[in-house]
């Protein structure tokens, strides 16, 4: 019997975080393969803004859909550099009429979107989705509601009980865990992973969020220093609590980058290799990180140093 299509949007509670972890396990059964974050994973600092995460209830106050806003503000940089906001919608999958619904969640995001934006500079501000190829029927109604398929991501993974060839850093350079304990420390990291990744700014605040999350109790940034200058780094994590219900312990690497100045040292290799040995020596499994399919220079390193693309998802974009 079909639902009545009087629903409700409000902003996650705390309570509702259970019911939220159990739509997402029925959605992977509907799309295996499809993202899913266990109902504690929100309670992380880096999800500390519950105000950016909505419920949808149907007439009955039953949870049959969520919604997730996370903006990106750019406030300097190239005038072209935009505004980005990553949604994230879940829907029953047993729900029949799945569109009707879509409308009005994707609306209130719009709305929402636009008046986040209206607080920072003006520049122009895309709405992005990443979005798995299995997810057909979401992908289907992102292209009929006018967003395009702009980029593909590959989610690579590494087996680190294979052999792993160790690498000598560049004369004069040394790679050390850098665990930033002062603001000046954090703030030089900011500074270049920032120059690297300008479309994915962080700001001190967001850092230090991150810093206060088991993830970087457990993890570490590996950083290479030339000198007293940062010339390069990798962030590596892993989720203690997941891993303990997986067969098989996984950790990651992200916002892996060499600045302008050293770039054509091998640093890149050294660095990735090291990230590596450290998630091994910690006892990790497995490695996993995601590169652009269009970033064929990054993707023939990863792929060098054995690791194989394990998915693809897709990122869909409209512009607000």
């Amino acid at each position: 019997m079909e639902r009545s299509l009087t629903i409700s949007i409000q902003r996650l509670e705390s309570s509702d975080l259970t019911r939220i972890a159990d739509l997402q396990q029925c959605y992977a059964l509907r799309y295996p393969g499809s993202t899913v974050l266990q109902g504690n994973t929100y309670r992380l600092p880096r999800f500390s803004k519950l105000e950016d995460y909505f419920c949808v209830f149907d007439a009955s106050r039953e949870i049959i859909g969520y919604a997730a806003l996370h903006p990106v503000p750019v406030f300097e940089g190239p005038v072209n550099h935009s505004h980005l906001l990553w949604a994230d919608v879940k829907v029953d999958p047993v729900y029949l009429d799945q569109e009707g619904m879509l409308d009005q969640i994707l609306e209130y995001l719009f709305a929402y979107a636009r008046d986040l934006i209206s607080r920072h500079p003006p520049r122009p501000a895309q709405m992005v989705f990443q979005i798995y190829p299995i997810e057909v029927e979401m992908t289907q109604y992102l292209h009929r509601r006018g967003f395009v398929h702009t980029e593909s991501i590959y989610q690579l993974t590494r087996d680190l009980t294979l052999p792993i060839q160790p690498i000598l850093a560049p004369p004069g350079m040394q790679v050390v865990p850098w665990r930033m304990q002062t603001v000046d420390e954090q703030c030089k990291y900011i500074q270049g992973r920032n120059q690297a990744f300008p479309e994915a700014a962080i700001t001190l605040d967001d850092w230090q969020s991150f810093m206060r999350s088991p993830f970087w109790e457990f993890g570490a940034c590996l950083a290479v220093f030339d000198g007293a200058e940062l010339a390069g780094s990798i962030l590596l994590y892993w989720d203690e609590e997941q891993n303990q219900f997986s067969s098989q312990w996984v950790g990651f690497t992200e916002y892996i980058f060499v600045l302008p100045r050293w770039r054509g040292l091998g640093l890149g290799t050294y660095l990735v290799t090291q990230g590596m040995l450290y998630l091994r020596k910690n006892g990790l499994k497995e490695a996993q990180l995601e590169v652009k399919a269009a970033n064929v220079g990054a993707l023939g390193l990863y792929t060098r140093l054995g690791y194989q693309v394990k998915r693809e998802s897709w990122f869909m974009e409209i512009t607000l």
